[in-house]
């Protein structure tokens, strides 16, 4: 059986075992606090008055797909958040990059349970830490295009790449459904679509987080993956959890190395 993979978290620091883990334990904390100093922040996003559900189509060029790994019991994760919130109003949200937040529960025996977060999410952060070779996971964690990406904040949103991989498409066909047609190869890929939702506002009462409003965008609610057929309908799950803005996100990814192929989101 392969090692166990150790959870950290960057103001919780369990079993560190490589010296690069521990100058990104450094960084993010030092970003966190300078993040939170007064006169320096991040915009809060102000949602469009309308989000209206389309027709949602991506370019020809491949579209940067970026996840961020979080808890709301991690104190080191709200600027990461926030980060990941700004990223709402870019004009460049849906066709050069698509961001997900998917929230893990492995830290919610500290105190604060994320409502947010799923088993199934941190199953898949374990899965890419394997693909890696890596025997830890922690928040908060980036991955753009199926690599680990550290240093987040210092780097830009991804350039527009040109790479040419076809254009993915999700035709509304029902309430909940999409048709879902590819114009690239798509020998042996899977199909991978989410719910998210934005703007809501969890009130943290206990944990590290404790008195702390922390708003969410692109959280993940639902998570389902598909062998790809091109036409192939797919009906999105009803969630617990409501929010005045919900988007949809449609990905096709190799099986063995989880690598995103195409995306494309938009409103739900």
């Amino acid at each position: 059986m392969p090692p166990p993979i150790t959870k950290l978290c960057f103001n919780t620091l369990i079993s560190m075992n490589a010296n690069r883990i521990i100058i990104s334990f450094l960084f993010l904390t030092l970003l966190g606090l300078i993040l939170n100093q007064k006169g320096f922040f991040i915009p809060e996003p102000v949602m469009a008055a309308e989000c209206k559900k389309e027709i949602l189509k991506s370019s020809k060029y491949r579209t940067h797909l970026i996840e961020l790994y979080t808890s709301e019991g991690c104190s080191s994760c709200p600027p990461a958040e926030k980060w990941i919130a700004s990223l709402r109003n870019n004009p460049n949200l849906g066709k050069n990059f698509f961001p997900l937040a998917f929230h893990v529960e492995y830290w919610d025996y500290i105190g604060w349970k994320d409502r947010f977060a799923k088993k199934q999410f941190s199953d898949r952060q374990r899965k890419y830490a394997s693909l890696w070779n890596s025997k830890s996971i922690y928040t908060p964690g980036f991955v753009k295009n199926g690599k680990e990406w550290r240093s987040f904040p210092i780097r830009k949103i991804p350039s527009p790449s040109t790479e040419v991989v076809g254009a993915l498409k999700a035709t509304p066909t029902g309430k909940r459904s999409y048709k879902i047609s590819f114009e690239g190869e798509a020998k042996n890929l899977n199909l991978n679509y989410s719910l998210l939702a934005n703007g809501i506002t969890s009130k943290v009462t206990r944990g590290e987080n404790r008195g702390r409003n922390l708003k969410q965008f692109f959280a993940v609610l639902s998570h389902n993956k598909r062998t790809f057929k091109n036409g192939m309908t797919v009906e999105i799950p009803i969630s617990q959890i409501t929010s005045k803005e919900q988007m949809v996100a449609f990905w096709l990814d190799s099986p063995k190395t989880m690598e995103p192929l195409q995306v494309v989101g938009g409103c739900f």
